[in-house]
């Protein structure tokens, strides 16, 4: 049979992608069948963009090290926990008919989604887990069936656990959301890819969030930042984690770590001087003319190079930890206002900061370099004590 559940204040975010196996009680036979089962069905799930979701072993798989550190790197230890089946079923709004829940798949999609501006309750669609068996000749069969039904809407449904008076129905149509596409370099389009198939591996979402939530003995907290004289990247209070960027894309971040007010990219011309010194010191770069083209397409308002350093330094900290703990540390802001590091200035420490760039003496000189004929291949070297060799 197929049914809708509504629950109220939920305690995780929906994630359309999960199916989650509920039951009122204990159902010896259908647990038994899962657990025999249970790696052919995530796989299976897993093959069509989804995630099975059996809540009494999803706390060993998450209490694993790598998707731990990554939701929490500030945490020192991870206590057990006993998560049941029965765990939305505390939040259905007629609770009345709770007892008339048998052991059942719950997936979340857009036939779900109604038209409640306030967003004051949640509906699942739902099989029960029984009769699916009884469909279904093999265990690979059952994600199958869910996956049709997902992509197949059907027009009638038992509509046994919601009132009936209260339905209010979403458009027809439903506007896909549809993100931006910047023109990223080859490069850099490969680097997102490997870090999406990173990030994918370790990001947690829906209830999982909930369950590590439980999980997790500290509140979150922000690291400390450190930059070393050497301009390494450091955050000391997430296990001393290093945060390895392109030379381009680490000079592009100490400057806004330079300016926490923040910087209007349509201005970045007048950082020109100022970059330009940063990305001498870090990368030691001997080739002049190459380093003028490289900062002077950075600060070019016309140009892309600005939104994919930006892109880059994102992934830096994203591929570390998980993005609601990045977000303080990326360069953010709204489009044609001042991007800036939201991370508070009491949690930066600059050890780079004598040596920041070079001396206005020495910019003059560099400047002066840089805008000699091109006939010339000249090659510079600026040491930390401000000599050009």
């Amino acid at each position: 049979m197929k049914f809708y559940i509504d629950f109220k204040d939920l305690p995780f975010e929906p994630s359309y992608n999960q199916v989650i196996y509920v039951e009122n009680g204990y159902d010896t036979e259908t647990n038994d069948y899962i657990r025999n089962n249970y790696k052919i069905l995530c796989e299976t799930f897993e093959s069509m963009g989804y995630e099975f979701c059996y809540l009494p072993l999803m706390a060993q798989q998450l209490a694993s090290k790598p998707i731990a550190d990554y939701y929490a790197p500030y945490n020192d230890g991870f206590v057990e926990v006993a998560v049941s089946s029965d765990l939305l079923l505390n939040y259905m709004i007629l609770s009345e008919n709770r007892s008339h829940i048998e052991p059942s798949l719950l997936y979340w999609d857009l036939d779900c989604i109604r038209a409640n501006r306030e967003n004051t309750f949640v509906q699942y669609r739902g099989f029960t887990f029984k009769e699916l068996i009884t469909r279904c000749q093999k265990p690979s069969d059952i994600a199958w069936a869910i996956f049709d039904d997902i992509y197949r809407p059907c027009s009638r449904h038992t509509n046994v656990c919601h009132d009936d008076s209260n339905i209010r129905f979403r458009d027809s149509e439903v506007r896909a959301r549809r993100a931006d596409t910047p023109n990223y370099d080859e490069e850099t389009s490969k680097l997102f890819v490997e870090l999406q198939t990173t990030v994918a591996k370790l990001h947690q979402k829906g209830i999982a969030t909930y369950i590590l939530e439980q999980m997790v003995q500290q509140p979150a907290k922000l690291s400390r930042l450190v930059v070393t004289s050497d301009c390494r990247i450091l955050l000391p209070n997430y296990k001393n984690t290093e945060i390895e960027m392109t030379p381009l894309a680490k000079a592009v971040y100490l400057l806004f770590l330079n300016h926490p007010e923040g910087i209007v990219f349509k201005y970045l011309p007048d950082y020109y001087d100022e970059l330009l010194g940063i990305y001498v010191r870090i990368r030691k770069i001997n080739n002049i003319h190459r380093a003028k083209r490289s900062i002077e397409d950075i600060t070019d308002p016309t140009s892309n190079s600005i939104n994919v350093n930006c892109a880059r330094i994102r992934a830096a900290f994203v591929g570390k930890f998980d993005e609601r703990l990045a977000q303080n540390y990326i360069i953010q802001g709204e489009r044609g206002e001042a991007k800036r590091i939201l991370l508070p200035q009491e949690l930066i420490e600059r050890q780079d900061l004598n040596n920041r760039h070079p001396k206005p003496s020495i910019m003059n000189r560099l400047t002066k370099m840089f805008h000699m004929t091109d006939m010339v291949e000249m090659e510079i070297y600026v040491d930390i004590n401000d000599d050009i060799i």
